[in-house]
């Protein structure tokens, strides 16, 4: 729904790279919440 790849989700899920600003928004579009939600620490 983000028109990113799976491979590329699951290595910024592992922390293997960085994901950019505009990659964050795309995500948090698709999920269907505020890209503030993202950075929120749990």
């Amino acid at each position: 729904m983000a028109g990113l790849h799976r491979t590329y989700i699951g290595s910024i899920e592992r922390s293997e790279r960085n994901i950019s600003i505009d990659n964050m928004e795309r995500l948090a579009q698709a999920l269907g919440v505020d890209i503030t939600d993202l950075l929120r620490e749990r």
